[in-house]
């Protein structure tokens, strides 16, 4: 299948991890929302035909999900990943019940990030003074922007270069998921 995509030399397919695929191709291509939902489509198709179990775990993640969960924390999942997809990857590393909600795109990619925060402020009754998102792009820093809930920068995940600059209720920073606990 030919999208009409060419990635000029040098360009980084990493900058199109983050916000939703649509949004993406827009963003750099101009191309219609409709070629970036048919383009989101045949990634996820690929993407679960087995390189959704490429993905790997952080370190630490398991002990400070363990150590929220015991502290008394809700916990919630809000991805541009598609929600069959979020739920599949969140169940192979054996991480899915920590969850309390997870909120993740739609099938016809009409979900956005702002929104899923929006359901789970909603979801567990309590005000966005009481919400810390940890996120790894820029789209999440947004996300926090626009929902007025702090955030914290995953600096171990895909989307932030060293030299990113966020405005808004940024807390910190973490290397690695554990450092969270000096945020708390």
């Amino acid at each position: 299948m030919d999208f009409g995509v060419t990635f000029p030399p040098g360009f980084d397919e990493n900058s199109l991890i983050g916000p939703p695929i649509p949004q993406g191709v827009q963003e750099k291509f101009g191309l219609p929302n409709e070629v970036g939902v048919q383009i989101a489509a045949k990634f996820v198709e690929i993407y679960k035909s087995g390189n959704i179990y490429k993905a790997v775990k952080y370190d630490g993640i398991d002990e400070i999900l363990a150590y929220l969960k015991n502290k008394g924390y809700k916990l919630g999942v809000a991805t541009n990943k598609r929600f069959d997809v979020a739920s599949d990857i969140l169940e192979h590393f054996g991480i899915r019940d920590y969850f309390d909600a997870i909120e993740g795109a739609d099938f016809a990619r009409k979900s956005f990030k702002p929104n899923m925060i929006r359901n789970h402020i909603k979801n567990f009754n309590i005000k966005n003074t009481k919400i810390l998102l940890v996120g790894d792009s820029n789209s999440d820093a947004v996300a926090a922007l626009e929902t007025g809930i702090d955030y914290i920068e995953a600096d171990y995940g895909f989307g932030f270069s060293k030299d990113h600059q966020y405005e808004g209720k940024k807390v910190g920073a973490i290397a690695c998921p554990i450092e969270l606990k000096k945020y708390l």
